[in-house]
């Protein structure tokens, strides 16, 4: 039966409500926040690949999907100061710029960067300023994320202090990889440890692209080669994690309590509309003849959807090509 009919859930009309009685209304679910940035978010990315693919193309669908992305910036930025809210906003400024940078070659527009900028502001005061160091957020994936988006935005802007901070986080964030070519913040996620190392893996992999197309990387290739190897060998062997994992820090609601029974599902299929995998071909791209462990790609040869995510910037298929341009 249709939900908000008038008809009940045994199937007949309800005598209840009477011209003296109005019938009382259906209380409306408010879309969770993430939820709401995420579909902004995907339609952006999908406005933007669809730009790539046909370049001379009406592109109202893209104008339209960046202005909606830029009006909840505004509105939610001043709203929001919680660890979680701010990483979701953080995705929807990587995949603005990104965005940008792929459909509108050249410096971002003033309006654009004057509605991005607040945030971009804010994600750039020194993250030991005032705050915890010893919080974990302060020194995993979110300094990461931040230091990559940072990097983005002094290449679209030309914004030198920006820059260096970017390349600060980015720097701090590799200086702990392991002998093992792991992060020790990203291996005590318990369940999601194995899902943490490759988020590491792949927003390396999307700074050194950054990089590539500023003309200078922001980090050594060996580092991401050693990522690499280390996410390649704990998929193989997930009891090499248990050790770290057992703090059990933070796993994904997603994934599980049991910080021995490693979730793996990051390595084939789409996880709500994103891929989780979508470095490989950027890897590939930015190292020519690489070849990447079977471990990690055997399972994609099935995979029948376009690879995107926001850690990334969007779709592979949007990034890679001659015409992308982030600079």
């Amino acid at each position: 039966m249709p939900v908000g009919g008038t008809t009940s859930g045994f199937g007949f009309r309800s005598q209840v409500a009477t011209a003296s009685q109005p019938t009382a209304r259906v209380p409306v679910i408010p879309v969770p926040f993430e939820t709401k940035l995420s579909r902004h978010r995907f339609a952006l990315m999908q406005a933007t690949l669809d730009c790539v693919r046909a370049p001379d193309a009406d592109r109202a669908s893209f104008g339209a999907a960046l202005a909606q992305a830029l009006d909840l910036m505004s509105e939610f930025h001043p709203l929001r100061d919680s660890v979680p809210d701010r990483f979701a906003l953080a995705k929807v400024a990587m995949v603005a710029l990104a965005s940008c940078g792929q459909v509108m070659p050249g410096p971002l527009t003033p309006e654009i960067s004057a509605r991005l900028r607040p945030f971009i502001d804010s994600l750039a005061q020194p993250s030991v300023a005032g705050k915890d160091p010893l919080k974990l957020s302060q020194r995993n994936n979110h300094q990461l994320f931040g230091g990559v988006i940072l990097l983005l935005w002094s290449g679209l802007v030309d914004a030198d202090a920006h820059r260096e901070e970017g390349l600060a986080r980015i720097a701090r964030f590799v200086a702990t990889i392991d002998d093992d070519g792991l992060f020790p913040s990203e291996t005590v996620r318990g369940a999601s440890a194995a899902w943490y190392c490759n988020l590491a893996v792949m927003m390396l992999t999307t700074a050194q692209w950054i990089g590539r197309c500023q003309g200078q990387a922001p980090f050594e290739e060996e580092i991401l080669r050693r990522a690499v190897t280390g996410l390649a060998s704990v998929v193989a062997a997930p009891d090499r994690l248990h050790k770290s994992a057992r703090a059990n820090m933070y796993p994904h609601a997603e994934h599980g309590t049991n910080p021995f029974n490693l979730d793996m599902r990051f390595l084939h299929g789409y996880h709500s509309s994103r891929h989780y995998m979508t470095w490989v071909p950027i890897y590939c791209a930015l190292y020519p003849g690489a070849t990447l462990p079977d471990v990690l790609t055997g399972r994609m040869t099935e995979d029948l959807f376009p690879m995107g995510n926001e850690f990334c910037g969007g779709f592979a298929d949007a990034i890679i090509p001659p015409v992308t341009t982030l600079t």
